[in-house]
């Protein structure tokens, strides 16, 4: 990709590699049909990393921007339930979307 860098004193142009960070996970969590609020985290699968995390909404939606680029199927989705009265959520081998 083709581009021009300004900086204070400095001007470049030439190749610079392509941005990685614009890419975006979003869902929505329920308890039979009904959203609700709940910490979501997502994780690369391999290795465990913790790649975001977030609040959902009280309606129930959630959406975690800017992330870096991962290979497709390399994540993990889970939703805690920090009530205690339901065992955690996931979703696996997920893939993100570009923004």
């Amino acid at each position: 990709m083709m581009g021009v860098q300004f900086f204070p004193d400095l001007i470049e142009v030439g190749s610079f590699p392509s941005r990685t960070d614009r890419h975006v996970l979003s869902g929505t969590v329920d308890i039979d049909g009904t959203p609700v609020q709940r910490r979501i985290v997502v994780l690369h699968r391999h290795t465990f990393e913790v790649v975001a995390s977030t609040w959902s909404r009280p309606d129930g939606t959630w959406r975690i921007s800017h992330t870096r680029e991962y290979p497709e199927r390399a994540l993990m989705v889970l939703a805690f339930d920090d009530d205690g009265v339901f065992n955690l959520v996931g979703a696996d081998f997920v893939t993100q979307e570009a923004e």
